[in-house]
């Protein structure tokens, strides 16, 4: 629901986004605080913190957000998000050793069946 509603958003995307995830952070500071979360930090978890805060949530957060503005029809652009499993799994086997069970290729079927139900709905109608 974010992302659609904000490609009616009239800032710059990198603007946007930046001033939405900076009024989220005290909020989650304050947060983690009143949950005892902040008493200790090590080194990998803010190098962790910092490659998923600038490569997975920034900078795809980023493109996506100008793909939503760029298309004529974000209902299209949006579907491709179903696919990014696909990728994860493929990638994941391969550069991670990762198993792909059963369990995992039956989910993955369920996301190809609907989104090939949807589209197909689209063309009937």
């Amino acid at each position: 629901m974010y992302w659609l509603l904000n490609t009616k958003d009239k800032r710059p995307s990198l603007i946007g986004l930046t001033l939405n995830f900076a009024f989220a952070l005290p909020l989650i500071t304050l947060y983690a605080a009143m949950t005892g979360e902040l008493t200790h930090w090590n080194k990998e978890g803010l190098w962790s913190a910092f490659y998923i805060g600038l490569f997975e949530m920034g900078l795809s957060f980023v493109l996506w957000n100008q793909a939503l503005k760029l298309t004529s029809n974000a209902s299209q652009v949006a579907n491709l998000i179903f696919l990014s499993p696909l990728l994860s799994i493929i990638w994941l086997s391969q550069f991670a050793g990762e198993p792909i069970l059963q369990s995992t290729l039956v989910g993955l079927a369920c996301i190809l069946v609907g989104l090939f139900i949807q589209n197909w709905a689209k063309k009937t109608k």
